[in-house]
């Protein structure tokens, strides 16, 4: 879902500097508890964004995948063949 709100601008892909891990928007698993997609436990002060704003662009600034937003783009995407 995209965030059209400062820090995130309408973003598709957001990084979490702590963590290193960057969020794809468009196939977050979003989850209440602890475990799961962490996007909206990101303090505003640690978002970050990529020019580009795709995943190369994200791995180019040193973030990998989150888990859980990457497992669900792949099985929707197989799901899809």
């Amino acid at each position: 879902m995209l965030r059209f709100h400062a820090p995130f601008d309408g973003k598709r892909y957001i990084g979490d500097n702590r963590l290193r891990i960057f969020h794809d928007c468009a196939y977050e698993a979003v989850s209440t508890g602890p475990d799961g997609c962490g996007i909206d436990r990101i303090p505003d002060e640690e978002v970050r964004t990529f020019e580009p704003d795709t995943m190369s662009g994200a791995v180019l600034w040193g973030f990998v995948h989150c888990p859980y937003c990457l497992q669900r783009r792949q099985s929707i995407q197989s799901a899809n063949k």
